[in-house]
This record gives structure tokens, sequence and C-alpha cells, in this order.
């Protein structure tokens, strides 16, 4: 879908990493994904989810997502920071 003729429609209905939507109060530590990282959230008990595109250092776009389930609610911040982690890295290759 990146390099499809919808692209525009499509990656607008992402959120933008620290700036909209539910990833507004995310990434708003300096290092992490930058404002041209598009990003999608999704949480159920026990079933976190994190997709996106995440733009690197070289202006490469890279898409990823991330699914985890089967843990204690608990652990959900926990889980949060780890997918923050792993944004944050994917944004520095």
């Amino acid at each position: 879908m990146y390099r499809d003729f919808y692209s525009p429609e499509y990656l607008s209905s992402f959120s933008i990493a620290g700036v909209d939507g539910t990833e507004k109060k995310r990434f708003k530590k300096k290092g992490g994904p930058s404002k041209q990282s598009r990003l999608k959230i999704g949480y159920l008990h026990g079933f976190s989810g994190l997709a996106g595109y995440i733009e690197s250092r070289n202006h490469d776009h890279i898409a990823f997502c991330l699914l985890t389930n089967g843990f204690p609610k608990d652990y959900y911040e926990s889980i949060k920071q780890l997918e923050d982690k792993i944004c944050t890295i994917l944004s520095k290759n």
C-alpha cells in the first residue's frame, strides 16, 4: 500500500508519532521516531499491537508490525515501553 496510488489517503489514516491521535502522548522523548513516522495502535486485555511505517535516520521507511498477547494486565506498561524502544531502535537504523 505504501507505494500504491492511494498511498496519501492510506497514510493519512495513521497517527503521526508524538503529534496526534493515539500516539500523541507516546514518542515525545528526544531520539524517538521522527514526525514522519505513521503508526496504529491496538489494545485489548492481554493483547497489544503496534504497526506502521517508521522513518529511519537515512529517510528510508520501514514497515513493521509488533504483536504481543497472553500477558497479564499489570504488564501493559512494560509492553508499551518495549514497543517504544523497538520503534526508537528502528528509527536509528
